[in-house]
């Protein structure tokens, strides 16, 4: 069965895409319409479903994607499967594709983890506006689902906790973002220094790109390499073996406490086999993607072990230090780049920096690799710089500024997110427009290869036209309206003489509709649609959708198409359903099974039973309700 849901957006998890199918088309019955969707019963869930490949098949019609496509893209999926082995990884997707109860949480390292997912689902305010703006409502964002992730990686604020369950209780729960982003509460952690603020916000944006990522990092963090990259941070015993309170500790230092209860990763006091000494050296324990980021974001800092680093001075003399305004320089010292929007996250030492003196002071130029370039003459007291005077600002900068731009922001609200001056942001900018990316235009086999897929668009939306193929594709649309337009214009005519189907109407003689013709056989076709459609259990909306499907004519027939038969158009509104008749219809529906069974009527119960929301209900439906109850 074909089920038109909307495109997904940007980032978007499918339980959002399907939650609000479910609340636009006002479903009487989710159960019924999600083992429609899936082809079979499955769990609510806002992670990671199962039997994708049946979605595939019910939206091959509106998103022509393949079940690993939507796995892929709409789940968060690839978070949990960038660490593990590529055969678990493809018996995994394999699992979700075809609906197989095999235990693929336990194999993702979901089952027995500390880290747990999240208890609600997540938003970030800041997003909210510039969503709807954009696509028109607000909606689930796979990345503020993610564990370990505490704010947006677009920007930097704090998340908020919903009161939409991540795993709701009941398989008919599927809740739509726009009932639940206005009460949430904040996931505000205290810190107690700039660091942490700056690792909170590195370890999800850390986690977002591993998401958005198609990089496996299975052995990369295995437990060899992470044993090589504590030496090199200075976090080994003379022995070799690592210390591991001492990484526990850094741990605590650079994220916070909060941070590590909140995960459940506190180690307890005399606790032998701790998280952390088993991530070092059990190479077959399964761990979360946290628990990866946050130690793979320590031993990146460095600092903190009991192994003299490579720099350090073993001459017994003090580093000549030059004092100015209770803060120093030191030559010989790796310092952080102060950049929270860069890759390479916190902790990162910067590759050149040259010292002058001036004034009896150290001024420190600065040139690290993500391209941010300044001069400072202080440092805090875990070598982060301060930034005195930016002489550029590098493409991390860029791409936020960019990515803030196309969502209509002003200059002023930009610097309000990314937490800079105005004229910073103006300086910004003026370097970022002359960096954006200029769109290459299609050579002739790309054209050749749009022009068939919009051939295939209109065959499979006929006999409607552009408007409704331009809803499948917008993209290919805009794209051969661009670089093909005349062929594009006349493409309808070419189509139309071509195609081989007609419609059993008889109304097309030579390429030519006759639409009174059409108007009157699609007219006789609705009173025996409509009757099907009441008598059918679970009830249905005799909506202008389901008449059409019912009465066997095309769905996507245009506005356009329709005023041009006006026989049919005002039997269409004769024979449509309102959604508060819809509602008094499932109300008598619900009263019969009712007393059937023998139980009390009341409001609330009858409500509930008729699966109408209290806060949405109509005037006319409430006193009908009260004659019901009555």
């Amino acid at each position: 069965m074909n089920v038109l849901l909307d495109l997904p957006n940007d980032d978007e998890l499918l339980y959002s895409v399907i939650a609000y199918y479910l609340a636009d088309t006002c479903c009487p019955n989710p159960t019924i319409a999600i083992r429609n969707l899936f082809g079979q019963h499955v769990h609510a869930t806002a992670g990671i479903p199962v039997s994708l490949d049946g979605v595939a098949r019910s939206t091959q019609i509106c998103w022509e994607m393949t079940g690993r496509e939507i796995l892929t893209r709409l789940t968060v999926f690839p978070y949990y499967a960038a660490f593990r082995p590529p055969v678990v990884v493809a018996e995994v997707a394999k699992d979700c594709l075809q609906g197989g109860t095999s235990g693929f949480n336990a194999r993702l390292g979901l089952a027995a983890s500390l880290v747990k997912e999240p208890d609600y689902l997540r938003y970030c305010p800041e997003c909210i506006l510039p969503d709807k703006r954009r696509t028109g409502r607000a909606y689930w964002r796979r990345s503020h689902q993610l564990a370990g992730a505490f704010t947006c990686p677009l920007h930097g604020c704090p998340l908020y906790e919903s009161n939409a369950l991540y795993r709701p209780r009941r398989d008919s729960e599927w809740h739509d973002a726009g009932d639940f982003v206005t009460s949430g509460t904040e996931m505000k952690l205290s810190t107690t220094s700039s660091v942490q603020e700056i690792a909170i916000r590195a370890l999800s944006g850390a986690a977002a790109n591993v998401l958005n990522s198609s990089e496996s990092l299975y052995r990369a963090d295995g437990s060899l390499n992470l044993q090589a990259k504590a030496w090199e941070a200075g976090f080994c015993l003379p022995s070799g073996k690592v210390d591991v309170q001492s990484v526990y500790e850094a741990v605590i230092e650079l994220f916070g406490e909060e941070v590590i209860k909140r995960l459940g990763l506190v180690i307890e006091d005399g606790q032998h086999e701790s998280w952390i000494r088993k991530m070092f050296y059990s190479e077959h324990t399964v761990f979360q993607p946290a628990q990866y980021l946050m130690l793979g974001l320590v031993l990146q800092g460095g600092g903190g072990g009991t192994r003299p680093s490579p720099n350090s001075r073993d001459d017994g003399k003090d580093d000549e230090l030059i004092h100015r305004g209770g803060a120093s320089l030191r030559p010989d010292c790796k310092y952080h780049c102060p950049n929270f929007l860069a890759s390479h996250g916190a902790g990162h030492a910067i590759e050149k920096v040259a010292f002058s003196v001036t004034d009896g002071a150290f001024v420190a130029s600065c040139s690290c690799s993500c391209g941010f370039r300044f001069k400072a003459t202080e440092a805090d007291e875990k070598d982060y710089l301060k930034v005195e005077r930016v002489i550029r600002y590098g493409n991390s900068f860029f791409a936020v500024y960019l990515k803030h731009r196309r969502t209509g922001l002003t200059e002023r609200q930009i610097a309000n997110q990314m937490g800079l001056s105005l004229n910073a942001v103006k300086a910004i900018g003026r370097s970022a427009e002359h960096r954006e990316p200029a769109i290459p235009p299609p050579t002739k086999v790309d054209v050749q290869r749009m022009r068939r897929e919009w051939e295939g668009l209109l065959k499979k939306v006929y006999p409607a036209g552009h408007r409704a193929a331009k809803s499948l594709n917008n993209k290919l649309y805009r794209q051969l309206n661009i670089h093909d337009h005349d062929w594009l214009r006349a493409s309808g005519q070419r189509t139309s003489r071509r195609l081989h189907v007609q419609p059993c109407d008889g109304a097309v003689k030579e390429g030519r509709i006759d639409w009174e013709k059409r108007s009157n056989a699609w007219a006789k076709l609705l009173p025996a649609a409509k009757d099907v459609i009441l008598k059918r259990v679970p009830l249905a909306r005799a909506s202008k959708t389901e008449l059409l499907h019912m009465a066997k004519l095309p769905v996507t027939v245009g506005g356009r198409e329709i005023r041009q038969m006006k026989t049919f158009e005002s039997k269409l509104k004769q024979y449509e359903e309102s959604v508060e008749s819809f509602q008094c219809r499932r109300l008598r529906h619900a009263v019969a099974e009712m007393r059937h069974a023998g139980d009390v009527v009341t409001r609330a119960k009858l409500l509930a039973k008729a699966a109408i929301a209290t806060n949405k209900i109509a005037p006319d439906v409430a006193k009908f309700v009260a004659q019901l109850v009555g």
